[in-house]
């Protein structure tokens, strides 16, 4: 018979053949320590790996909203009188802006006083000429016929030669003095020359008043206003931007790499802030490749040139992203 003197232990907790009784763990989580680190361990790798099958999936590109403008500059000099607000949506011929001009209301007023003297004076002058022209040429022909007739009588010899000398020289005196009735009348005509051109000066500084009140040449939502009541401005300064109506369109620049989505009528959705999205369509493309916006460019871009897309959006764009070059996102789906 063979003795065994060290038996196997009949449960974990015997100890040479005694029961030990051990404290609970202190650490109920331990067991599930491996599990985390190694889960901290692949979650990077798991990232990337989502990161690169979505970016491959759905391509994200960033763009702008572009909203044609039109420049608004003063026509002459003046002060700003008043200004419509930014943001306010305006008709075609609407009010802008006014401005006033002292020195073209003072111009104005002299031009239109000189006028309405000069036009007075100057046709009483041409009528008062003209009478005396009248007289002047009936007393010439007055003196012609006597003339003519002392002529006839001295050749029937019932007049002297001495009476047909004086008749001659009374119609000579005539002649002489229609002649310079009729050099007056026509020196008054010339004044009418000054009128037409005080009346020329007129119209130019009427239009030049009328074009202080600027109104608007097109539809649309005025944009930045440069200027401020009170301010004195040059010719041909800025005054404000008006945002043309139904003129909004996106630019997309698109990385070379996803070169295949640069075609006409390429799908694409638009994502504007707060998350809203906007179908739409490549409806233009840019032949040469430009250069990256530096606020569009990302933290890792290395190519700094794009491929600019001019882009449609298939619905209206709310108003309250009218904003010229609010920055949106393009996103593009590999199935389109």
């Amino acid at each position: 018979m063979k003795i065994q003197f060290n038996a196997p232990p009949s449960h974990p907790d015997e100890v040479n053949g005694l029961k030990v009784d051990y404290a609970p763990t202190q650490r109920p989580f331990a067991k599930w320590r491996f599990q985390f680190v190694l889960v901290l361990f692949l979650l990077p790798f798991i990232s990337y790996a989502i990161y690169t099958v979505y970016n491959y999936i759905v391509i994200t590109e960033s763009g702008f909203v572009l909203l044609k403008t039109m420049k608004i500059k003063t026509p002459t000099e003046g002060v700003v009188s008043f200004i419509e607000e930014p943001g306010t949506e305006v008709k075609k011929g609407d009010l802008l802006c006014i401005l006033t001009n002292k020195f073209l209301e003072a111009e104005y007023t002299n031009y239109k006083n000189k006028l309405k003297f000069n036009e007075k004076n100057i046709k009483e002058t041409i009528a008062n000429n003209r009478m005396s022209l009248e007289i002047a040429r009936t007393f010439y022909n007055e003196r012609r016929i006597q003339h003519n007739k002392i002529k006839d009588l001295r050749r029937r010899g019932t007049a002297k030669e001495l009476e047909v000398a004086n008749s001659l020289v009374q119609l000579q005196s005539a002649q002489l003095a229609y002649t310079n009735a009729k050099n007056t009348l026509e020196s008054s005509k010339l004044a009418l020359k000054d009128v037409y051109l005080d009346r020329m000066k007129i119209d130019e500084l009427k239009i030049k008043l009328d074009a202080l009140s600027i109104k608007s040449p097109n539809n649309g939502t005025i944009g930045s206003i440069d200027v401020q009541v009170g301010e004195l401005l040059s010719q041909y300064e800025g005054l404000m931007s008006v945002n043309i109506e139904n003129s909004t369109t996106v630019e997309v620049f698109l990385s070379p790499e996803h070169v295949k989505y640069a075609k006409i009528g390429q799908e694409l959705t638009l994502i504007f802030p707060s998350d809203f999205t906007i179908p739409a369509k490549v409806s233009k493309i840019n032949i040469r490749a430009v250069k990256t916006p530096t606020g569009l460019r990302g933290s890792f871009l290395r190519n700094y040139f794009s491929i600019a897309l001019e882009v449609t959006p298939q619905e209206e764009i709310p108003a309250k992203y009218l904003i010229n070059y609010l920055p949106i996102k393009a996103r593009f789906n590999f199935f389109n």
